[in-house]
């Protein structure tokens, strides 16, 4: 399964009561999922902001949108973004060290399987129920000057 995909959560404020679109483009191949925003994007290709903007506070919903749906996409976001960037194997992140840290856990073995945390880059697989959230996701009904 493949996703690229834009959508438009809505509009934020950026300054004086001034409310611009928000875009956010969902990209999945080879099993790796990233997700990437742009607020205010220009023709120009400046923009407000960019990257990891899944703070970002929507003053005002676009069609098929609105606060709970926004959350869930958040939540997916800081949860499954670079699923294929993980310092730890299975067993560091049940018990919370990827949330812990590097620094407290520099190259400490696992208990179970003795994979030294933070060596390698490891791979968890998104689950096929996020992945279908994302394609469910309304699309964009603007294009972007990024895109």
């Amino acid at each position: 399964m493949e996703i690229n995909k834009v959508v438009n959560p809505g509009k934020v404020e950026v300054w004086q009561g001034r409310n611009v679109n928000y875009f956010c483009r969902i990209t999945f191949s080879e099993g790796e999922l990233s997700i990437t925003g742009v607020v205010g994007p220009r023709k120009s290709g400046n923009a407000y902001s960019c990257g990891q903007t899944r703070d970002e506070v929507i003053k005002v919903y676009n069609k098929g949108w609105n606060e709970d749906l926004y959350k869930k996409f958040q939540k997916i976001w800081e949860e499954w973004h670079l699923n294929y960037l993980r310092p730890g194997c299975e067993h560091q992140r049940m018990r919370g060290w990827e949330k812990d840290g590097y620094d407290k856990h520099p190259a400490q073995p696992c208990p179970v399987c003795g994979y030294k945390f933070g060596t390698a880059w490891k791979k968890v697989e998104v689950p096929q129920d996020v992945l279908d959230f994302l394609l469910s996701l309304p699309d964009t009904e603007s294009t972007p000057a990024w895109v």
